[in-house]
């Protein structure tokens, strides 16, 4: 028998005191722990979601989420590519390997999105890297009365901006909506006939906000 052995055997009453220490002071240490000594994990996932107001599901599908994945799948360190296509709105979501560069992988999805040409006109892709906080998690619907360019204008001035005062929001969109567009057919003949070009009609209208 060590001598270790022998002392705690003599003093048994000091040799369960230090254990009962040892083990609150244990317990305390442990309750103590700060929460930063806890790595945080970031998922290697990027999201483009792509409005597209106006387009069926199979609108979107072939005009926006197709063109989307062919160049999201070009990025070095892609691992499976995922999408979903509804009426106005296009996800795809783009896994990569673990240890990929977060920020060098947003960029580089957001140059090959913009890069893509045939987009529908009033389609604009935001990408999201990082966490799944930082993505678009809740959709809200707006219904109700005979105008709905009113309800828009509403949605739009009223509504926007006290979301987006809300804590947690960084920012609010408007989708789906039907906008009003004015088709002026211009007669060529008559226009030269003014000393007017085009260009200069079309400068004319957009001064007075048309």
């Amino acid at each position: 028998m060590d001598a270790l052995s022998r002392l705690s055997l003599r003093n048994r009453a000091l040799t369960a005191l230090l254990t009962i220490f040892l083990i609150v002071a244990g317990a305390y240490a442990t309750g103590s722990l700060k929460r930063e000594l806890i790595p945080s994990i970031e998922f290697p996932v990027i999201a483009v979601v792509t409005p597209a107001p106006g387009a069926g599901a199979t609108a979107v599908e072939e005009r926006v989420t197709k063109p989307i994945e062919r160049a999201v799948l070009s990025l070095e360190g892609v691992d499976t590519v995922e999408s979903s296509s509804s009426a106005n709105l296009s996800t795809v979501t783009v896994t990569l390997d673990y240890g990929t560069d977060l920020g060098q992988a947003q960029t580089d999805a957001l140059r090959a999105v913009l890069n893509i040409r045939g987009l529908p006109e009033d389609s604009e892709p935001q990408v999201f890297a990082g966490s799944i906080s930082d993505f678009p998690i809740i959709q809200l619907s707006v219904s109700g009365g005979a105008n709905e360019q009113e309800l828009l204008a509403r949605v739009r001035d009223q509504m926007i901006p006290a979301i987006e005062e809300l804590d947690g929001v960084r920012e609010a969109q408007v989708s789906g909506a039907t906008e009003q567009v004015v088709r002026i057919d211009v007669d060529p003949a008559k226009l030269a006939a003014a000393n007017i070009t085009t260009a200069a009609l079309s400068s004319l209208l957009e001064d007075n906000g048309v």
